[in-house]
């Protein structure tokens, strides 16, 4: 049951936020009912719908537009048969039997490129529309609430036995299964590059990003770490291999270094390009001895931090929203070195668009109350609900 449950949000998932084109190649659809009852999934060189991401941060009123995001590998494993049970009894104090010490769900994530670029255009329509989102949420949960304190008896006790239902099953699934994937899961991301170029100044167009070359992540038990049995805390033990931050100028051209050059305009005919170059541009230990399938290109980064090693212990609360007993999240990191560099164009280019950006946010206008007593209709060519 909860595997064709677990297949259907997939499957949703996958529809909503990635390309056709992406998961027909992959066949998708049907891969994900049939993977999650092997418990086995892999896809291929999956595609985000840039059109949905960009919606959403237009909504949000962030100056960023998302030109090309792709996975070159995903791979999910899950094992139900060692999972446990959640009918039998076991010797959890919620009711459900200890899982395997090898049930371990793994994640995947192989080649993740993400290339933006900044756009400070106004969305006015965007950010009213996610306004009266809001808006329309916050009334509808107070008519929720005034319906069960004034509608009557059979009322409130239909909508408190509905919310107490849900409230139930809710903590029944997270305390279950969902509370033992997440102690057994294990999160592998390699070669992470996220670029965000800026042209605001066309003189002087820069480029910022971080680089990655894998991140490990697994339950701490199996490194030997205390571990608190109560089952209130998530502990995992995370290990991130050259990680490096940079910050560069760019130039036009063709003949410049790839890291240097506008990929959103020279790949824009063929956005495919994007990610290989992305590639190219990670910083890796091997550099000088890639695989036949890579290229040996070594890039010429102007970093802000050098490529470094990172050592964590992570302890996620159940319950983030009780701090009385324990904090939400609670991180230890460990760096035998770190190295950091700043050019003096780095800080030009950071403080024009440090700049653009506060010029670009949007500010609420402080009125006194004689002034909202007036009329409603605004005067003609101006918005006296903002201020720019």
């Amino acid at each position: 049951m909860f595997e064709k449950l677990a297949g259907n949000v997939l499957s949703k998932v996958l529809s909503k936020y990635f390309t056709e084109e992406s998961l027909a190649r992959n066949k998708a659809t049907k891969s994900a009912h049939w993977g999650i009852w092997s418990g086995y999934i892999t896809l291929q060189n999956l595609e985000i719908k840039t059109d949905i991401i960009n919606e959403k941060l237009r909504r949000k009123g962030q100056p960023l537009e998302l030109v090309r995001c792709s996975l070159r590998q995903v791979e999910i494993t899950i094992p139900w048969a060692k999972v446990s049970n959640p009918i039998g009894v076991g010797s959890t104090a919620n009711g459900f039997s200890s899982p395997s010490k090898d049930a371990a769900a793994v994640l995947v994530l192989d080649g993740v490129h993400l290339l933006f670029r900044t756009s400070f255009d106004f969305h006015d329509d965007e950010l009213r529309a996610e306004e009266i989102k809001k808006r329309r949420e916050a009334l509808s949960r107070s008519e929720n609430v005034a319906k069960s304190t004034h509608g009557g008896d059979d009322m409130d006790f239909s909508f408190e036995e509905r919310k107490s239902f849900r409230q139930s099953l809710k903590r029944r699934i997270s305390s279950g299964i969902v509370q033992e994937i997440l102690d057994k899961l294990h999160i592998h991301i390699r070669d992470l590059h996220l670029r965000i170029e800026d042209m605001s100044d066309p003189e002087h167009p820069c480029a910022f990003g971080l680089t990655m070359e894998s991140m490990h992540v697994q339950d701490a038990k199996d490194e030997g770490f205390n571990r608190n049995t109560s089952n209130e805390t998530v502990n995992k033990l995370a290990q991130i291999n050259h990680f490096a931050a940079y910050w560069n100028a760019l130039d036009y051209g063709d003949s410049i270094p790839i890291e240097n050059s506008i990929l959103h305009i020279t790949c824009a005919d063929d956005l495919g390009e994007v990610s290989t170059a992305l590639d190219s541009c990670i910083m890796r230990r091997d550099s000088l001895i890639a695989p036949s399938s890579r290229t040996s290109y070594i890039p010429t980064h102007k970093f802000l931090l050098l490529p470094t090693g990172v050592e964590m212990q992570i302890r996620l609360s159940n319950q983030p929203k009780e701090l009385s007993s324990r904090p939400a999240l609670e991180i230890h990191i460990g760096l035998d070195s770190i190295h950091t560099n700043l050019r003096d164009f780095q800080c030009v280019h950071m403080l024009k668009l440090f700049k653009m950006r506060k010029n670009f946010a949007p500010q609420p206008l402080i009125r006194a109350p004689e002034q909202e007593a007036r009329s409603a209709s605004p005067c003609p060519g101006c918005r006296p609900c903002r201020r720019w």
